[in-house]
């Protein structure tokens, strides 16, 4: 039987990808103790019994991935998320960007 090490290796399963097109420009912010600091919406679709219905997911992106997302991530733009689950906002849910490909590109 193997052993979890706590801390380690559940990190693994917390992991979210996202495809979808960005709802508005990224804003960079500067964060004393993380550096660049970028946030910015995308919306994409979820199957449900009937259909499929559009969710709205909010990105954070950090340090050299948010200078990117600012520079290269237009209103529009198809982008592919990898990333950690946050916790919940109110205008939906949050996701802690750990690659992004860049997709296509504005509509």
């Amino acid at each position: 039987m193997k052993k979890i090490l706590r801390g380690t290796t559940c990190r693994t399963y917390n992991s979210v990808v996202v495809l979808g097109r960005a709802m508005e420009d990224p804003k960079m912010t500067e964060d004393p103790a993380y550096g660049p600091h970028t946030t910015f919406s995308l919306v994409s679709e979820r199957k449900t019994g009937i259909g499929r219905e559009p969710v709205t997911v909010r990105i954070e992106a950090r340090r050299r991935l948010a200078e990117l997302c600012v520079e290269i991530i237009k209103k529009g733009r198809e982008v592919l998320i990898v990333g950690q689950l946050g916790r919940k906002e109110k205008t939906g849910v949050l996701v802690h960007a750990s690659e992004i490909k860049f997709l296509g590109g504005d509509r």
